[in-house]
């Protein structure tokens, strides 16, 4: 990759891994009755 030996990759599989995490919580939570 451009920003080296995989450092962009690592950080790009941390951003998905921290979006996904966020909108997973944000689902279970918004899939409960209770708010």
């Amino acid at each position: 990759s451009a920003d080296g030996d995989g450092g962009g990759v690592a950080v790009w599989w941390f951003v998905v891994a921290a979006v996904v995490v966020i909108a997973g919580g944000l689902w279970f939570a918004l899939r409960k009755p209770k708010a």
